[in-house]
Parts: C-alpha cells; structure tokens; sequence
C-alpha cells in the first residue's frame, strides 16, 4: 500500500469498500476509528427521508424484531399524496410511502400494491441507498459492514417505482415530473429533517424544480435535502444533474471506484460547475460501497449485501453524516464533545451544510480516462470544497482544535456586519465556512450575497472562495470557506458583510481550528 495526501491507497477494493467509508467519513482514514460512532453520535433521534425506488424493508439492515412491516401511505389520483401512518415506535422503518400507487394511479400498467411483497422495491436501487443512510444490522450496538453512517436513525421510506421499460423509469415523480413540494413536504410532516434524493437528468441546467427545491427549503429552513451529483462525469464540465444542483441543497459527486481509492476523484462522477457558473457538487464521498440487497420480496427475509459503484450512493452517506451533526448539536457537544443538554439547540440545514464544508479537505487527484492528474484547488467544478472528515470539527473528546458555531437567525440588514474575533497560536490553522440558504430565483442566481473575510492585526486579508475568484469576492454561491495554516499567533477577525440584502438573511457560521480557549479579553462578537 502506499500512503497520498493522508489517505491509504489499497491495491484490493473490497478492504476499502464497506466499513471504510464510515471511517473515512469520521477519521479521514480507511482504517481509523469511528470515532463519532463510538461516542454514541450515530444519528439517534434523527429521520431520514430516502426517496429511491423503494426498500426490502425485511432486510436485517431494517427489519423489526417482530418481522412487522412499517404503515403505508398512499394516495388518491385527485387528493394528493397522504402522511399521516406514521409509527415513531419502530426501530427503523417509520413510514413507508408508495408515490406510484396503484390508489394513485388505478389502472396504471406497472402501478405499485402494497398488498404485493414484491412491490416494494422492484429494482433494489432503494434497499442500498437506505442502508447507507441509516442500515443497521444485529447486533444493533455495534457498527457492522452493511451499516449505515447513521445507524442510529429512523428512515421514512418514499417508493417512487420503477419502470424498466417506460422512458419514464422513476413514475412516482411524474411525467412530465409534478411538483416536488408535495414530495417534500410529505417527509418533513412525518418527522423528517433530512432527505435523500437519488435521481436527477438535464445536466447543468437550472429547472423549475431545481427552483421548486429552493423554495422549500427557503420556507423550511431546518430541512436538510441531499442529491447525488449523477454518473456523467466523462462528459465533462457542465455534467452535474438537475434538480440536485439547486442553490440550498448539498450536492453529491464520488470518490472511488472499483480498485480506486478516496485519493481520487471518480472520473464519472458529475463534474460543475452549473450553466450559470455556480459551484456543485458541494462535496464528494465514496461512491463505491458495500450496501445491504433485498431479495425483492418483504415476506422471505433476508441479510444479504453487495459492492457496488455510483454516485447514487455518495448521497446518502452524507445524508447520514448529517443526522450525525444535527444529533452533535441537539445534544450539545460542540464544546467538549460530551453531551449538554443546556447548550443543545435545532440546527439549521445552513448549518449542517457549513459544518461539512468547514470539515472538508482537497482530494489531490481526479481520474480522466482511467489515468489520475492532480485535482484543482478546492472549490472546484471537480469536487466543491472536497472530501468531509467529521473528525476534523466536531470533538469528541476536550481536544486542542476547537469548534466555535454561530447559527444567526435573526439575520443580516442591509449594510449588516457580523465580527467575531479568535485568538490563533503561533503557526496555527483555521477553517471557517459560511451558509445560508437563499431565496429562490427563476435561474438559481444570487438572491441575496453574503461575504466572508478572515482579517489580521496586521492588515492580511483572506476572503471565502479565493481559489475560486482569484482573491476578489464570491458573487455566485451561497456557501464561502476559508481555510489558512501557518498563520500568526494574535487575535484575528471574522467577518460576515452584507453585500446585497433585502429585509435581513440567517446564516451559520463554522469555526474550526489551532485557536487558545476563548476567554472575556479575547472574544468579541459584534453585529452592527
């Protein structure tokens, strides 16, 4: 094996394919320790929304113990999508949601029965995506391969169907496809903050549901929504899918494939930047995993699993990922890593998403025509901002980096400024990203702008994105990171500006790094 950029590269695919994505996702190493899990941050008290072609929901991956089947919603061709069987009880399946209903739909060839055990997920795409997301086989304590990154979750299941032989191969979304809020919307009533999409077309291209996309989470602003970045990498830039490179969602692409390694960035894996220049995906993760299988029948049982390659995967994992921040933060652990539940709060989906992007480093390589060439500097249209390691940011125990949030929800006027100042040691570093989630837009422009500056006692000034703007302001993207290292020790400001605002904008903010503990002298946050 050979060590690049801190990651192990194997020459075997299989030792680096199950387990290892969760180490790596948590330590940065293949085969480091799940430090988050072992904490006990696993994802508990989350739900997770996995929007796929459904789930063999008697997997061992989320089977109840009394081999029940999860309550089921349909729908009625003039009512509407249903919410309302839901059981909080269960242990992993909650709510199981047919979008493609034969009560939907009556006398549609291919409708799904939920009478039918093998109509629950007739592809077997879902059954792997839900447990990466939150799989959890016996015994449940420990964290086994097959499992999830958020293995303490709950998941809601909502089964769009599939079609082999329609053009129209996802049906639950409609075709042409119907508007997204009512699917959304559906989740979030069940209980869900975070949701999983895997799916997606018209690359590079704002849609009206990509605009459907920012319009709910805008009006949810606590809604995580994840997609992946699509397989069409080899077409170059320009490739990412639709609606997923909506402004307020994370976007997804890949690391790995078969016998590649988290050293590199998938060559298939959907590459920005959009047609309007703006940065996706937002991050990449393996996309190459061991997932749980089913055997396309909820009354047989199973626990079978397999290897598999795509960025449908990549999306949720880091939908599982964030279950595992928004349980750190209800729980109150972002001071030392222990829970306490008096600094325990609802985190924003800004906030989720700036934790991730502070927690991301450069992945050096990206693949093209199967020979590997050193990556661009981060963000890029390649990978965003880069590979997440929780680790990075979130203690878990009382450690030297520290971890300083700000989750604004009152919001910035217009000409508004937000400072807080950190003391730095001698040849420190520190990663600062900042959120927030944006109106909507017809074309997924900038509707409000924010910026972010790191500034020095003596004057050195480092403004978010400067890879990407050259060290002039970012006008395009509604997340900025700084990341510096071999600073001077002294105090130094942060800086959130409004540049363009209208009414007041809530952000997060995300501090990480080589910082002395805080104390009267040395912390100042100031709004003006």
């Amino acid at each position: 094996m050979k060590k690049l950029f801190g990651l192990i590269v194997l020459a075997a695919a299989p030792l680096a394919a199950d387990s290892t994505a969760l180490r790596m996702l948590q330590s940065g190493e293949p085969f480091g320790p799940m430090s988050l899990h072992l904490a006990g941050v696993d994802g508990r008290g989350e739900i997770i929304a996995v929007l796929d072609t459904g789930a063999d929901v008697d997997s061992c991956a989320f089977a109840e113990t009394d081999g029940s089947l999860p309550p089921v919603n349909t729908g009625t061709p003039t009512g509407g999508l249903e919410a309302g069987q839901v059981d909080h009880s269960r242990r992993k399946v909650i709510a199981y949601n047919f979008l493609f209903s034969c009560d939907q739909y009556p006398g549609v060839s291919g409708c799904d029965d939920p009478r039918d055990p093998r109509d629950w997920d007739n592809l077997g795409h879902g059954t792997i995506a839900a447990s990466l997301a939150a799989g959890n086989r016996a015994p449940f304590s420990a964290t086994d391969e097959g499992d999830g990154m958020a293995p303490g979750a709950q998941l809601i299941i909502q089964d769009a169907g599939f079609l082999a032989s329609s053009a129209c191969q996802i049906p639950g979304l409609g075709c042409p496809p119907r508007d997204v809020r009512s699917i959304l919307q559906q989740a979030h009533l069940q209980g869900a903050r975070i949701q999983s999409h895997q799916w997606g077309d018209r690359m590079g291209s704002f849609s009206e549901l990509a605009r459907q996309i920012d319009e709910f989470a805008h009006e949810n602003p606590e809604a995580v929504i994840v997609f992946n970045s699509g397989n069409a990498g080899e077409a170059g830039e320009r490739s990412v899918i639709s609606p997923g490179l909506a402004k307020n969602t994370i976007q997804v692409g890949g690391t790995r494939s078969v016998n590649i390694e988290d050293a590199v960035v998938w060559e298939r894996s959907g590459r920005g930047p959009t047609d309007g220049g703006r940065i996706k995906p937002d991050l990449v993760v393996p996309s190459y995993v061991y997932g749980s299988t089913g055997d396309g029948d909820v009354t047989t049982g199973n626990c079978e699993g397999t290897f598999s390659a795509g960025t449908s995967w990549s999306a949720p994992l880091v939908a599982g990922a964030a279950a595992v921040i928004r349980q750190f933060y209800r729980e109150g652990r972002q001071e030392s890593g222990e829970p306490s539940p008096s600094r325990g709060f609802e985190p924003s989906a800004a906030l989720v998403k700036a934790t991730l992007v502070a927690s991301t480093h450069r992945v050096p390589f990206v693949q093209r025509n199967s020979a590997w060439i050193e990556s661009a500097p981060t963000p890029s249209g390649e990978q965003g901002f880069g590979f997440p390691v929780l680790g990075r940011v979130l203690p878990t125990a009382p450690s030297s980096a520290r971890l300083l949030i700000t989750d604004d929800r009152e919001g910035l006027a217009p000409g508004g400024v937000f400072e807080r100042r950190v003391e730095i040691r001698s040849g420190g570093t520190i990663r600062i990203a900042l959120a927030w989630t944006d109106y909507p837009s017809a074309d997924g422009s900038l509707v409000h702008d924010l910026d972010l500056e790191l500034i020095g006692a003596s004057g050195q000034r480092f403004v978010g994105n400067a890879a990407l703007t050259g060290g002039t302001p970012d006008r395009m993207n509604n997340v900025e990171k700084v990341e510096q290292g071999e600073l001077s020790a002294g105090v130094w400001t942060i800086r959130v500006r409004a540049e363009r605002v209208t009414g007041a904008q809530p952000f997060a903010l995300v501090i990480s790094g080589d910082l002395e503990p805080e104390g009267a002298r040395r912390r100042l946050v100031r709004r003006r």
